[in-house]
C-alpha cells in the first residue's frame, strides 16, 4: 500500500521520483526505509485489505476529561524478536518506539496496515497507533457522545490534543522502559492532517521543558510528518535563499481550497451542538473532490469512499469537526499565539529533532509551509548559530513530494 514510498525512497525504480530523493540522510530513515521496501514487495507481503482485520492490543491511557483514551498497540509476528514479552532481564530487546496519529475524521484503523508492518520488523520494539480525542468512541457514537466524554461545548483545545499524544506516548514508553536501562528506547512519531498539529505542539512543549532523559515524558527523537508541516521556528535561520522563492501560487483559486472547506467544517461542527444533526451531516459530507475548489482530488476518492461515513450516526461527521471551529475561533479571537500557537513550528533543533515531512500534490490545496518545506529540503543552505544552542540545519531531515499522491499518501 505505500509502494509509491518505496519508489521515492530508490527500492524501486519510476518515472516521477523527485530530484535528489535518493540523497535521503540514512540515520533519519533506516528503519522507514526498510518497512516501505518490504512494503513494496509483494513477494514478502500481501497488500492490506481495507475490511482486513489487524491483530493488536488496547491499551488506556489517560485524555483529558477522560480516563479511557484507547491506544492500539502493534508488535511483531511470533519469532519476531519484537514479540519477546518486555521483561526487567531482557537485554537484547528492539531498541525503537513508533507512536502514529491520524486527523480528521479518522480513528486509530487509519494506521492499522502501516502499522502492523513496521511492527514486524526486527529492529521495532512496538508502535502505538492513536486517534484525535474524541475520534474513537467505539460503535461509531452518536452525536452526544463528545459532549457527554468532555464538558467543554467547543470539544478539544490543540493544547488538549497535544496533551493527549504526551500521555500516549507516556504509556508506550512505560510499558517497555525500565529506569535501570542505561539507554531509553527511541521514539518516532508519525502523524498526519490534525494529528500534525497536536504532535508538534507536544514535541515542542517537551523540548521547551527538558524533562530528565529517562523520563516518559521526553520529546520524540524524531518526526515523520504526513501532509502537513508548520512553519519554520523564529529562532531558525536562513542563509543565502530568499523565502518564498519557488512557491507554487495559485492565487484565488487555492485561497479558497485552502480556506473554503474549513469554513464548511466549522459550521458543520456549529450546526451539530446546536442540535440540527441532519443539516450538519448534510454541511459536512458537502464536500465535492472534483470541483477546484473542493482541497482534494479523485485521488483521495476511494479511500474517503471506503469509510462509509454516510453510514454513520447522525451528527458524527459534525462532532468530529471540532478542530476547524477552534482554529477559526482561536484565529479571530486572538488567543492562537497565547495558547497552541507557542508551540506551532517545527523543532528549533533539527539537528536533535530531524523531521521528515512527506507530501502528496495530487490536490488543490496545500496543507504546509512550503518555506518550511524548502528548508527541509535544502539541507546545505542553513547553519547554526554561534552560541551552538539554535541549530538552522537540517541534517537529518528532507521533505519529499509525491506528484501522484493526494492527502492520504500512506494509504495510496
Amino acid at each position: 500500500n505505500c509502494s509509491l514510498l518505496a519508489t521515492v525512497y530508490g527500492h524501486t525504480t519510476g518515472s516521477h521520483v523527485p530530484s535528489g530523493v535518493n540523497m535521503i540522510i540514512p540515520r533519519l530513515d533506516n528503519w522507514f526505509t526498510r518497512s516501505l521496501a518490504i512494503m513494496s514487495s509483494h513477494s514478502t507481503l500481501s497488500p492490506p485489505q481495507a475490511t482486513a482485520e489487524y491483530a493488536y492490543e488496547v491499551v488506556d491511557y489517560p485524555i483529558p476529561g477522560n480516563n479511557r483514551g484507547h491506544l492500539h498497540l502493534f508488535v511483531g509476528e511470533s519469532g519476531n524478536p519484537s514479540a519477546i514479552i518486555p521483561s526487567r532481564t531482557a537485554t537484547a530487546r528492539p531498541r525503537q518506539l513508533v507512536l502514529m496519529m491520524g486527523g480528521f475524521p479518522d480513528d486509530q484503523s487509519v494506521f492499522h496496515p502501516l502499522a502492523r508492518r513496521l511492527a514486524d520488523l526486527p529492529e521495532i520494539c512496538a508502535v502505538g497507533v492513536i486517534c484525535m480525542p474524541g475520534f474513537d468512541v467505539s460503535g461509531r457514537p452518536s452525536s452526544d457522545s463528545l459532549s457527554r466524554g468532555h464538558p467543554h461545548p467547543r470539544g478539544y483545545s490543540f493544547d488538549e490534543c497535544a496533551t493527549t499524544v504526551q500521555n500516549a506516548a507516556a504509556a508506550l514508553r512505560s510499558r517497555y522502559e525500565y529506569e535501570h536501562e542505561d539507554a531509553p528506547m527511541t521514539l518516532t512519531g508519525v502523524f498526519h492532517d490534525w494529528g500534525v498539529v497536536a504532535g508538534l505542539v507536544w514535541a515542542n512543549r517537551a523540548l521547551e521543558v527538558e524533562p530528565k532523559p529517562s523520563s516518559p515524558h521526553r520529546p520524540p527523537d524524531r518526526l515523520v510528518l504526513l501532509d502537513v508541516c508548520a512553519g519554520l521556528h523564529p529562532s531558525t535561520l536562513i542563509n543565502d535563499r530568499s523565502p518564498s522563492s519557488t512557491k507554487k501560487g495559485g492565487g484565488l483559486i487555492r485561497f479558497a481550497a485552502n480556506w473554503l472547506y474549513r469554513i464548511q467544517l466549522a459550521m458543520a461542527f456549529v450546526l451539530q451542538r446546536w442540535g440540527l444533526r441532519r443539516i450538519s451531516d448534510s454541511v459536512g459530507l458537502g464536500l465535492n473532490t472534483g470541483s477546484r475548489l473542493a482541497p482534494l482530488r479523485d485521488v483521495d476518492l476511494p479511500y474517503i469512499e471506503k469509510l462509509r461515513i454516510p453510514e454513520w450516526k447522525a451528527g458524527r461527521i459534525g462532532c468530529l469537526c471540532y478542530p476547524y471551529w477552534n482554529i477559526i475561533v482561536d484565529g479571530l479571537s486572538g488567543t492562537f499565539g497565547k495558547t497552541w500557537g507557542k508551540h506551532w513550528h517545527l523543532p528549533m533543533d533539527l539537528h536533535r529533532t530531524p523531521v521528515l515531512l512527506l507530501t502528496g500534490e495530487d490536490k488543490n490545496a496545500c496543507f504546509h509551509d512550503e518555506d518550511a518545506a524548502e528548508f527541509l529540503q535544502d539541507c546545505g543552505s542553513c547553519e547554526p548559530k554561534d552560541d551552538g544552542k539554535v541549530s538552522g540545519g537540517t541534517s537529518g531531515s528532507n521533505w519529499i513530494s509525491l506528484p501522484d499522491a493526494g492527502h492520504w499518501l500512506f494509504r495510496q
